[in-house]
């Protein structure tokens, strides 16, 4: 069966207001410290940021699936999936065999 297509549904405001944020990811000593979400024009935009060799990934839109679930625009198997809520929100990425957890908060 073909792939599902790739929906880039609205974000609501509140919504995105509630996931926008840094969520720190789980320690990797080559990669970065933090996922920075932030919500505008609809949309909910990720950026890689601390990374400890100083090469910060730009901000880039995510493509909205529902339910929590957002795909990069470079990549579907490159999924976001947010989860929890208040102090106990989580950020799952997943990119094909990979997955990387990250909670809320942090510098």
């Amino acid at each position: 069966a073909p792939a599902p297509a790739v929906r880039d549904l609205a974000v609501p405001e509140t919504q995105g207001r509630t996931l926008a944020g840094r969520y720190r990811l789980d320690p990797v000593s080559w990669g970065p410290e933090a996922a920075e979400v932030t919500w505008r024009d609809g949309k909910m935009w990720v950026a890689f940021v601390g990374s400890v060799r100083g090469d910060d990934s730009p901000a880039f839109p995510l493509a909205f699936q529902g339910k929590g679930v957002f795909l990069a625009p470079f990549d579907d198997e490159f999924r976001l999936t947010f989860g929890g809520s208040g102090a106990s929100r989580r950020l799952t990425i997943d990119y094909r065999d990979a997955s990387i957890s990250a909670a809320v908060g942090g510098r």
